[in-house]
């Protein structure tokens, strides 16, 4: 049975690995990696060590939710 929570994902700390990062947003790690090379996710190289920061997850994830609630918004005022 899969666990309730992500132990690799942990909202508290400044810095994910590339696999919390994965958990956060529910995405595979191609398209982890895509975010990181467009700029999306900002990325932290601790002696080899790639990091992925916290606050870009939680930027992406307001910002996909303001385009989704705007597209809405223009579907609803459309109809």
């Amino acid at each position: 049975m899969r666990p309730l929570a992500d132990p690799d994902f942990n909202p508290a700390l400044p810095l994910q690995t590339l696999l919390g990062a994965r958990q956060a947003l529910r995405v595979g790690k191609t398209k982890v990696l895509d975010l990181v090379g467009s700029g999306q996710l900002d990325v932290v190289d601790i002696d080899g060590s790639t990091r992925i920061t916290t606050e870009s997850i939680n930027r992406l994830i307001n910002e996909r939710r303001r385009a989704r609630k705007a597209g809405a918004q223009v579907s609803e005022t459309a109809a």
